[in-house]
């Protein structure tokens, strides 16, 4: 099958494209890495979480395209159950810090990550299940009356930090 997918690619004025098979569908025609990360940030104590977490921070986001998956690949990453009924994966694993992350919808990561405090062990494992089952969408015109602060970043997967070229913070973020 990746053959087939392979030879239905085409790439047209530097942008690639898809005519895909019977049975598979385009979800996505946009950049390849997220150009925008929505996300929002708050202590562990603020989230109820201080006790397992330590004195850490939490990020709660969604982001788009398939360049943040492509960075759970470059992490070590293992099966974290389901969140909201999808699959899910705790990635970015080391001494006080880790991520869960999911696809809420086809297209779109959501993301509960934690940073500092304490080293990340099994209660803290379960404190990012906890918050993530927790987490809720929020439409545009919502996340707009949060007042997000917009923040301008590099792009690019060599270079450690967030991924996207914008990075749009809530209140605490």
């Amino acid at each position: 099958m990746l053959i087939a997918l392979a030879a239905r690619t085409t790439v047209v004025a530097g942008r690639p494209g898809m005519d895909p098979p019977d049975g598979y569908t385009v979800i996505s025609t946009g950049p390849y890495r997220p150009p925008i990360v929505r996300q929002v940030g708050y202590s562990s104590a603020a989230a109820g979480e201080g006790q397992a977490l330590g004195s850490g921070w939490i990020h709660a986001g969604v982001a788009s395209s398939g360049g943040f998956e492509d960075q759970l690949f470059a992490v070590r990453s293992v099966s974290a159950g389901t969140v909201h009924g999808r699959p899910a994966v705790l990635s970015g694993i080391r001494d006080g810090a880790g991520m869960i992350v999911w696809e809420p919808t086809p297209g779109a990561i959501a993301f509960v990550g934690y940073g500092g405090g304490n080293p990340l062990d099994d209660s803290g494992v379960e404190a990012l299940r906890r918050l993530a089952g927790r987490a809720r969408p929020v439409t545009s015109v919502g996340w707009q009356a949060l007042r997000p602060v917009t923040i301008e970043q590099v792009n690019d997967h060599r270079h450690p930090g967030p991924w996207p070229t914008t990075i749009q913070r809530g209140p605490g973020g």
